[in-house]
């Protein structure tokens, strides 16, 4: 096998330059591969120039197109991906005083003096797209990146359990929904659906427990992109129980605003920061 490609080796050489001479002992083998060669690649070529289209020919066809069970979401396939923009959310600050936090760079959360006490995050608006009408065809979809650093402290006694849950949320506006019901709580729209629920994007939680005097400090960056989308035709229709036609006119008739927060719960923090960088796609 390795003689076999150094003769393949020394035939490409020599097809590209001329200057070099098969050995008389390997030139009979050498042959036999030149001709599997010489075979190989008409093979190729042909099969190049039969799957080209001609100029002039038109678009080459497909084929039927695909169904749910062959590719899952049928709305996007073949789809070309486009940019939608990136923000930066503003900065969330917990921290033991606030009093001297400057306005108008973000929130800031007052922690209790007594650590080991849950610490409730909830601030929405930190960023938010707004998107005209036509911006994409079938699905707005997401690439978030976490900017997190926090410290643990456990400067009690005793052994503490020590919490960190905080994930993006999502709120997303469109005049599509006014009118219309969420078949999954009974309630209407009121404009605006919340992907994730209350608990918006899973992307970081970590539990342990701090025994007296432990300190440590934390500073991950993670990212998570979307499969289905933030929203997408597909999940309008079967989630949230638009008709073909309402899921189509939410892309295409209505502006969309899609907002950004932050909401968890966090103890035995002793200061805390959370910002999110955030990219949207879409397909057209």
């Amino acid at each position: 096998m390795q003689l076999s490609r150094a003769i393949a080796g020394i035939l490409s050489f020599c097809a590209v330059t001329g200057a070099y001479a098969v050995p008389p002992e390997f030139a009979a083998q050498a042959a036999v591969i030149k001709e599997q060669h010489d075979a190989d690649m008409l093979q190729r070529s042909n099969a190049f120039i039969n799957r080209a289209p001609s100029l002039g020919a038109g678009p080459v066809l497909r084929g039927p197109n695909p169904t749910e069970d062959d590719v899952g979401d049928v709305d996007s396939f073949g789809d070309e991906v486009i940019h939608l923009g990136v923000m930066q959310t503003e900065n969330v600050s917990l921290q033991a005083d606030c009093s001297g936090f400057p306005a108008g760079v973000g929130a800031c959360i007052e922690l209790p003096a007594d650590l080991s006490q849950n610490t409730n995050v909830d601030e929405t608006d930190l960023a938010t797209f707004v998107l005209p009408k036509n911006s994409t065809d079938s699905l707005i979809c997401f690439t978030v990146t976490m900017f997190t650093s926090w410290s643990w402290i456990n400067s009690t006694g005793a052994s503490e359990f020590a919490s960190m849950t905080v994930n993006p949320t999502f709120q997303i506006e469109n005049d599509i929904l006014n009118g219309l019901v969420d078949p999954n709580s009974g309630l209407p729209f009121n404009g605006q659906l919340f992907p994730g629920g209350n608990l918006g994007l899973s992307t970081f939680f970590e539990f342990r427990n701090l025994e007296p005097g432990d300190f440590e400090f934390k500073a991950p960056r993670l990212t998570r992109s979307c499969t289905a989308g933030l929203i997408s035709k597909r999940v309008l229709k079967d989630v949230y129980g638009l008709t073909d036609k309402q899921a189509k006119d939410f892309f295409k008739k209505e502006e969309t605003r899609v907002s950004f927060g932050v909401r968890g719960n966090i103890s035995s923090v002793d200061s805390a920061s959370f910002s999110y960088g955030v990219r949207l796609y879409g397909d057209n």
